[in-house]
């Protein structure tokens, strides 16, 4: 299917809601547009013009889009804490399987330019991206996505929605568990059973990945300097408490389970969020 054509907010409008946003008592946003960073001059515009509000946010952007310091510089100085990006795999084959349109070069490029002008990078493995991915393709990623050193790295599975080119290719080679799609929280179950690796191994893969990445000491360590307040070390608790629960199922979820809209925030990364009087 062919892209639907862009289009997009003028910079007017954006820093007009982030105004009403700050005008509401908020002090914080997500801004949860896939790609926050279109253009130098543009996102620049956008961020020049929200500084004075003295919000703090975090957006997603491209790899490829996180290469030029004096944009990844202004967005820093307007507030923003956080960049997720889809590097989704740290194999160049992978992303030419996924159509990512990167390579594994744009990702360090983005980490290290994110770092350098002071904003957090966060990096993801997508597993079972490609029907091409392997138990040694995954471990590879792993490794990669653990060098980069980034506290947080969001890991999930391959959802095979329809109207994709891989929906179709589940559903022709019967690979979906159930026989077709249906929704899940990717970043917890698996629907599919991939040519070298079953839905089982997908989510021991998750567990295990989970597990490495938050559980390490050097994480451990790191999330605990974070805590600056009461109000932090009820969310780390409240966030390391799900992980617990999550790594100590054992049966599958349920297709009844709720399913979060969209990807989680990290916990504690943003400063409370405004809470309107009860009067």
């Amino acid at each position: 299917m062919d892209r639907p054509p862009l289009r997009k907010r003028s910079v007017e409008q954006i820093i007009e809601e982030f105004q009403v946003i700050a005008d509401l008592g908020y002090s914080s946003v997500e801004v949860a547009d896939n790609i926050f960073t279109w253009g130098r001059t543009r996102t620049t515009r956008i961020c020049n013009g929200i500084e004075p509000l003295g919000l703090d946010w975090i957006c997603l952007a491209r790899a490829n889009m996180l290469h030029d310091d004096g944009m990844v510089s202004a967005m820093a100085r307007a507030g923003c804490k956080l960049v997720y990006m889809g590097s989704e795999s740290f194999d160049d084959g992978l992303l030419e399987d996924m159509v990512k349109e990167i390579k594994v070069t744009d990702v360090r490029k983005a980490v290290e330019t994110c770092r350098r002008n002071g904003l957090e990078p966060e990096v993801s493995v997508l597993m079972g991206g490609s029907p091409n991915e392997t138990l040694r393709t995954l471990w590879n990623s792993w490794r990669a996505a653990r060098s980069l050193g980034t506290p947080f790295v969001h890991f999930s599975a391959a959802l095979p929605v329809p109207s994709s080119e891989l929906y179709d290719q589940a559903l022709a080679e019967g690979w979906f568990v159930d026989g077709d799609f249906h929704p899940t929280d990717n970043a917890r179950d698996v629907i599919v059973d991939f040519p070298n690796l079953s839905a089982r191994k997908l989510r021991m893969a998750l567990k295990a990945a989970y597990a490495a990445q938050y559980l390490s000491p050097r994480s451990v360590l790191h999330h605990a300097r974070r805590v600056r307040s009461t109000d932090d070390l009820v969310h780390k608790a409240k966030a390391a408490g799900k992980l617990f629960a999550y790594l100590a199922e054992v049966r599958d979820r349920s297709r009844s389970d709720d399913i979060p809209p969209g990807r989680v925030t990290p916990p504690g990364l943003l400063r409370p969020a405004f809470q309107p009087s009860a009067k």
